[in-house]
């Protein structure tokens, strides 16, 4: 999200900036400071993160007091991953940005719960996810509905282990807070 005042009114634009784009970012490891992390390390976008608000709220007044252009959040439109010139930044977008959006609000069990119960309670909540009642009042409240299964988290699990050991580097090194 980038202001009017900005002049960034695209993806390429922003590409083609002569000075970096101040993006407002709450603390590591929040959504408003992984997702313009990954994307500036994975597309090469000329962005200064400006670090220390409280969220998003914060992010949106500072961006219309112009004390800085804007804030990026996992929901990016058009989707940055098809501007991702490489394998590498194709990988480091689909797994710090898309996997982990798509599991960041999972529900769990502890290990050991029975299977049958697993099953029994995976089932509820996918028809909880279909209830016309419930969706009614999800559009109510402008809120968006757009579950995944158990077996679909299971899946995006599965696939951080199995990340080469370049992509965990450099994700790691674009995540990790270092040490001052």
């Amino acid at each position: 999200m980038l202001t009017k005042a900005s002049g960034i009114s695209t993806l390429d634009r922003w590409l083609a900036a002569k000075e970096p784009v101040k993006i407002g970012v709450t603390g590591a490891g929040s959504d408003t400071h992984y997702v313009p992390s990954i994307l500036k390390a994975a597309l090469g976008l000329p962005a200064q993160l400006v670090e220390g608000y409280k969220g998003t709220a914060d992010i949106r007044l500072a961006a219309d007091s112009r004390e800085i252009q804007g804030g990026c959040w996992a929901w990016d439109v058009p989707n940055a991953i098809d501007y991702a010139k490489t394998d590498e930044a194709r990988q480091l977008i689909q797994a710090g940005i898309h996997n982990t959006s798509a599991i960041n609000r999972s529900f769990s069990l502890s290990p050991g719960t029975p299977k049958e119960r697993v099953r029994v309670l995976q089932k509820a909540f996918m028809e909880t996810m279909r209830d016309p009642e419930f969706l009614a009042e999800a559009q109510k409240s402008k809120l968006d509905i757009n579950p995944i299964s158990g077996d679909e988290v299971t899946k995006i699990v599965a696939s951080f282990f199995e990340l080469k050991p370049n992509i965990v580097a450099k994700l790691t090194d674009i995540l990790v807070p270092k040490k001052k």
